[in-house]
């Protein structure tokens, strides 16, 4: 790992990085690379077009997928004079690549235009996934849309649409997306308000690996304007319990009203679980983990939610060293107080 004084030289967006960088490559450790990646990404410099070229012919999977992953990578195929040497050099490489990553990277960059992804033009399922993970302009009416073309068409597997829609929920588009911003732009609340309405009739009819986690993630307001309580109540098996289970959101407070007054609807598991989360208000974040990890379907699902439950575990331990820390500096820093003195009264 390098130091902070090594990585800010090595970044450093001078006419001397690309050298720097070149002569070091070679013996720098896979973290450092990582590193040396990011460090360049985060500069908002012009393209570093050696670079592409470094990472792509790296022995490492993860460092060629590092460097690829946001990346321009032309049609080796169809170069145009304004194309980069190393730019070509690196596409015709991560096309042909042994690792699925990789070639998940090329492909995205075939899908990419100056208006952003198109999902619907990735054949495999890697490189929607990379796509999704990495594009921070995939906003949720287009995902949205992507989903109920994919489901009407019936070309993609619910599973892998469910994994498309878990994948987003985490990834940067949707952590820029404010469900309750209000803006002066029409058409962009109109396409939201379009896509909460679609996106949760999808979840009513698909099958349960998406609808669980659109039940799971998707907003229950955009805008200032709520899921209905009756599209809501269309939601059958574990999707209704999660929405059920979504703290005090107003959506999720008038579904749980809902269950309750017509239980004859629904089931005796939505039925328990609404009367659950309406005496405790909401799960702790440690049951939510808990139902997730019983629930998982394989052990792939389940390892990074029991990482998930560690790390919180490992936090919640720090906080506590932390505050100890701080009762034991501030008890030392207490002034001692002097002995006091007993005063010999006049005879003694």
């Amino acid at each position: 790992m390098l130091s902070e004084s090594v990585l800010k030289d090595l970044a450093s967006p001078t006419p001397l990085r690309e050298h720097l960088v070149k002569t070091a490559w070679s013996s720098l450790s896979t973290e450092a690379k990582l590193q040396l990646i990011d460090a360049h990404r985060a500069d908002q410099s012009p393209p570093f077009h050696y670079l592409y070229e470094l990472a792509a012919s790296d022995p490492h999977p993860i460092v060629r997928y590092w460097g690829l992953r946001q990346s321009y990578l032309p049609n080796p195929d169809q170069p145009e004079t304004w194309h980069n040497p190393s730019e070509l050099e690196a596409a015709r490489r991560a096309r042909s690549d042994p690792c699925p990553l990789v070639r998940a990277c090329y492909e995205k960059a075939q899908a990419t235009n100056a208006i952003g992804i198109r999902l619907e033009e990735l054949s495999s399922h890697t490189a929607r996934l990379v796509a999704i993970r990495t594009e921070d302009s995939l906003y949720f009416h287009n995902f949205v849309k992507f989903l109920k073309t994919a489901v009407d068409a019936g070309t993609i597997p619910a599973v892998e649409l469910g994994e498309c829609m878990h994948e987003y929920a985490h990834g940067p588009a949707f952590r820029k997306f404010d469900a309750d911003e209000r803006t002066d732009d029409w058409y962009w609340e109109m396409s939201c308000d379009e896509a909460l309405e679609t996106v949760w009739e999808l979840a009513s009819r698909t099958e349960l690996p998406l609808a669980a986690q659109i039940a799971m993630y998707a907003p229950l307001r955009v805008s200032g304007s709520d899921v209905g309580v009756l599209q809501l109540a269309k939601l059958r098996g574990t999707a209704i319990e999660w929405v059920l289970c979504r703290a005090e959101e107003p959506a999720s407070r008038a579904l749980r009203e809902y269950v309750l007054a017509h239980p004859d609807q629904f089931d005796e598991d939505c039925v328990r679980t609404a009367q659950y989360a309406a005496e405790r208000r909401r799960y702790s974040a440690e049951e939510v983990r808990e139902y997730r990890i019983k629930h998982s379907a394989t052990d792939a699902e389940r390892m990074p939610l029991l990482l998930e439950a560690l790390r919180a575990d490992l936090r919640e331990a720090r906080n506590e060293l932390a505050q100890l820390r701080e009762q034991a500096v501030a008890r030392v820093a207490e002034p001692t107080p002097e002995p006091t003195r007993k005063r010999r009264s006049l005879f003694g």
